[in-house]
């Protein structure tokens, strides 16, 4: 009899430490699993001018704001028109903002910007036509045609139209997303592996009870 119990209780403590061993090794794999999100890249907040404004006059500038403060080496940036012919730029990562300047004045046309910076954390980050988030806009007429056509002012006139700046809008479709689906599977994994260690341990201490009977 005494032979029983002692085998019963190593059982017993045999499978208690089993059950605790296996929730420590799920809560580990859920923490390992809910690393990524931790440290998600950064995100491209607004865009100015915004995805698809018409504009009135060529921007002199175009400015892309990010979550995070990214970095200038391996940044790119490419400036098509709507006939694919490739406009030369210069770029300047200034904190979190990506600052892209034409060249020269755009002239009339759609416009597509495709970027590429590096985020905070040190990955990559883009917005490309095959992903959908570069940005497009359309310009209704170069900065030049503009200052030919502006008339005179006169005592009629009050201000001159062509020198009404646009008003600055923020792009929210341009954000890029990242995968979260996966969120809720580390907890419940953790919940069910614990319930069924303690199940385990319930069937265990049963057994024992029934053979000391």
């Amino acid at each position: 009899m005494i032979f029983t119990r002692n085998t019963a209780r190593s059982t017993v403590l045999l499978a208690f430490f089993a059950a605790l061993l296996l929730a420590l090794g799920a809560a580990a794999a859920a923490s390992l699993a809910g690393a990524p999100a931790a440290h998600a890249h950064d995100q491209l907040l607004s865009t100015d001018p915004a995805d698809g404004d018409a504009l009135e006059i060529a921007p002199e500038q175009l400015t892309l704001t990010f979550s995070g403060e990214i970095q200038d080496i391996g940044a790119r940036v490419d400036l098509v028109d709507g006939d694919g012919a490739t406009h030369e730029t210069e770029f300047a990562a200034e904190g979190g903002d990506l600052v892209v300047t034409p060249n020269e004045a755009l002239p009339a046309g759609d416009y597509t910007l495709s970027w590429r910076v590096i985020s905070s954390d040190g990955h990559p980050i883009e917005g490309t036509v095959d992903n959908g988030e570069a940005l497009d806009f359309e310009v209704a007429s170069s900065g030049d045609d503009a200052a030919e056509t502006t008339p005179e002012p006169s005592a009629a006139a009050s201000s001159d139209p062509a020198m009404n700046p646009d008003e600055p809008a923020t792009s929210g479709p341009l954000e890029l997303e990242l995968d979260n689906s996966s969120g809720w599977a580390g907890p419940a994994v953790v919940i069910i592996l614990a319930l069924a260690a303690i199940a385990a341990v319930v069937v265990v201490i049963a057994k024992v009870r029934k053979q000391q009977k």
